[in-house]
């Protein structure tokens, strides 16, 4: 083993961040602010080229299944479902992806022989609109670590490199002004509210009229249907990750 030692720690240790729970010392977010998750890699399955394709189950609601090639006959597939939602379902997380492969939209595209391999799964801290800490002396907490993830997509990415360019600003200035207390690195914590803050809040909306009224998904994409261009620049509005392109 070796010691390191520095002014300032950053958390960049993903959603099981030992930081953040050395820097946290409350419990764990409840059941609606966690997602679950399992992806495997297919082989065998005829893929769209240069797309993403996304599946509002309503057994999955209001998470969601996915498709993400990798090839032309390679993808990752999976499902994301809030924990709450999840434990309420009663089917552990292999059994909803076997479901999902086993849904005409998806075993018409199985190929003879394909196969299904190195399932993970893994739990996902929800951003809250909530105010929340994630600095203390000497550390602060980014990305996945922070609870930065989309509560509406799953998707981390995006919040990730943004708390993390706030971040080294804010222990730049603190260093500088050798003050690497939680004080002195108060600013990150505020930065954050100010720029995802606002997409945290769009997203959480969004997420919570999904959950009490899912019955509009169907409207929704019959709409997009007859109007596209207006239901896609809508949708792109609140995508961080992806161009949205709705196949209805």
């Amino acid at each position: 083993e070796e010691q390191f030692t520095a002014s300032v720690v950053v958390g960049a240790d993903g959603a099981t961040s030992s930081i953040a729970r050395a820097v946290r010392s409350a419990a764990k977010p409840p059941a609606r602010r966690r997602s679950v998750a399992i992806r495997a890699y297919v082989d065998g399955i005829d893929t769209i080229p240069h797309r993403v394709e996304f599946y509002l189950h309503r057994r999955f609601l209001p998470g969601y299944a996915w498709v993400f090639p990798l090839g032309p006959d390679r993808a990752n597939v999976g499902v994301i479902m809030r924990a709450d939602r999840y434990r309420a379902a009663g089917t552990p997380l292999d059994g909803l992806l076997r479901e999902f492969v086993a849904s005409p939209a998806i075993a018409g595209r199985l190929r003879r022989g394909h196969q299904i391999r190195d399932a993970a799964t893994w739990q996902l801290p929800n951003a809250a609109t909530v105010p929340m800490r994630n600095t203390c002396d000497g550390a602060v907490l980014v990305g996945d670590a922070a609870s930065l993830v989309d509560p509406l997509t799953g998707e981390g990415i995006h919040n990730a490199l943004v708390s993390a360019r706030l971040a080294a600003a804010a222990i730049g200035e603190a260093i500088r002004a050798g003050d690497t207390s939680r004080g002195g690195l108060s600013a990150y914590d505020r930065r954050c509210e100010e720029v995802l803050g606002p997409i945290v809040g769009r997203s959480q909306r969004v997420h919570n009229w999904v959950d009490r009224a899912p019955w509009w998904i169907d409207p929704l994409f019959a709409l997009a249907g007859a109007v596209p261009g207006r239901v896609e620049s809508v949708l792109n509005r609140m995508s961080t990750d992806f161009v949205v392109h709705v196949d209805g």
